[in-house]
């Protein structure tokens, strides 16, 4: 897979929970030949402090915008949360809809579906090349670009192989969650090594010096971002727990 390819694929959406309620990045994969929806837990569901998780919103739209397409005539997936069948980890902030008849799709004619596959190989990251490509809500600009996925490219900084963890010296956005990132292969390929899952803030605390009670903490963005290994959403996939909807639970 290429670039290219990734852009004529319509596999990459930004997620509309309850028509703004939250809103994010996702992606739809083939594993073992069949085809799911993937994106971080947090884009779907609030996670309270002892890890239980709360719908954002029932009603879930995704669009599978591309450089090529605009909102009128893309790919568009829509779902309800409670009736999909779906593997959730608020520990891993991962989410897998399993891609059946309670996900309707819309302008499939027009806009013909390529899913990423998911790779079996094992992948050296660190000081690798990668690119990530989503939708980062809170940098939309005016039309036409305000519903176009933005590519940005940096190297691994880091990785923790314990956590299936990596940090990208590439600065994410609200709306970049869930977004996918690439492995620079060599000679054009591309393949999917992971998702964006939170951005890395630098933390400026300052202060008064006539009334140490008046302080203030601001936070930046330190450009980079956490990561989580493909490898993570492929034993979500394979666990042995089956993929349930709500009244299967």
């Amino acid at each position: 897979m290429t670039l290219k390819d990734l852009d004529s694929s319509h596999s990459i959406g930004l997620v509309d929970c309850g028509a703004g309620v939250s809103r994010g990045s996702a992606f739809i994969v083939s594993h073992n030949g069949i085809e799911y929806i993937v994106t971080d837990c947090h884009v779907l569901y609030k996670i309270q402090k002892d890890r239980s998780i709360v719908p954002h919103d029932n009603y879930v739209n995704i669009t599978f915008h591309g450089q090529h397409t605009y909102p009128s005539s893309a790919l568009t997936a829509s779902f309800e949360l409670s009736k999909v069948k779906k593997k959730v980890s608020a520990d891993l902030d991962l989410a897998v809809i399993a891609i059946d008849d309670a996900v309707t799709f819309e302008n499939e004619g027009s806009c013909p579906l390529n899913p990423i596959p998911v790779d079996s190989d094992s992948l050296e990251l660190w000081g690798k090349r990668t690119y990530m490509l989503g939708f980062p809500t809170s940098l939309f600009p005016a039309k036409p670009f305000t519903f176009k996925p933005f590519l940005a490219t940096g190297i691994v900084s880091s990785v923790d192989d314990v956590e299936s963890l990596f940090v990208v010296d590439v600065p994410s956005f609200y709306g970049n969650s869930g977004s996918p990132v690439f492995l620079d292969k060599g000679d054009g390929d591309v393949v999917l090594c992971g998702i964006v899952q939170r951005l890395i803030t630098f933390n400026l605390k300052w202060g008064n010096p006539y009334e140490s009670t008046i302080s203030r903490i601001d936070w930046h963005n330190s450009g980079y971002t956490i990561c989580r290994s493909v490898n993570s959403i492929k034993a979500l996939i394979e666990n042995e727990n089956s993929f349930k909807s709500e009244s299967e639970s």
